[in-house]
């Protein structure tokens, strides 16, 4: 299955946010001010650390949203060729070697090797953003995530779940805020300093 990583719990995310380097220097400066009677500027920089919890806020709300966007447009069976006969699996049952039968409006949830194909097109938008049909033939591979337009066909899996196409971006996207950027290290690095700077001035 393409599961989307378990969010945090709201403490956990609240902490996470509070402890950002930018945030902290926002609001220990603003105590510092507050505690020096300079009312004025403690508000303006309790101000300003609202935008930048709220940017945190929004990039985790958007990342579970695309998340389960992408989730809910995998279908929960799908159809195999097993034993003779044709049968309906939940698709974490789908295994590497198992033969998909195709049928249009189907989601494929697997990537593999088509076997055999009538008349058969597929919708890949979901992993390269093109909308235009794209037609299939004997021996071409399809891909986790993507439609079934037109036609029918058979088609033995090669990979599944996390290891698919499908997969490996909502890989990237359940790790996207949990990785910082080089950019990001040096920026979080250079706000403890000025941190620290700040408050043996003050």
């Amino acid at each position: 299955e393409v599961v989307p990583k378990r969010l945090d719990s709201f403490f956990s995310e609240i902490k996470k946010i509070f402890l950002d380097p930018m945030g902290l220097m926002l609001l220990g400066l603003g105590g510092l001010y507050w505690f020096l009677g300079d009312r004025t500027d403690a508000v303006i920089l309790f101000i300003a650390f609202i935008p930048v919890t709220a940017i945190d806020v929004i990039l985790e709300i958007r990342s579970g949203r695309v998340l389960k966007a992408l989730r809910s447009t995998l279908a929960v069976t799908a159809k195999v060729y097993r034993d003779g006969e044709i049968k309906e699996i939940h698709l974490r049952d789908i295994v590497p070697g198992d033969l998909l039968v195709f049928e249009e409006g189907q989601t494929l949830p697997a990537d593999g090797e088509l076997i055999e194909a009538d008349n058969l097109s597929v919708n890949e938008a979901a992993l390269t953003g093109e909308s235009l049909p794209v037609l299939k033939a004997l021996n071409d591979k399809f891909f986790g995530g993507t439609v079934i337009l037109t036609g029918r066909g058979l088609g033995q899996v090669k990979e599944t779940g996390p290891r698919t196409k499908f997969g490996a971006i909502a890989n990237l996207l359940s790790e996207v805020e949990s990785v910082k950027s080089p950019l990001r290290k040096k920026v979080d690095h250079l706000v403890q300093i000025v941190l620290i700077f700040a408050f043996v001035l003050a």
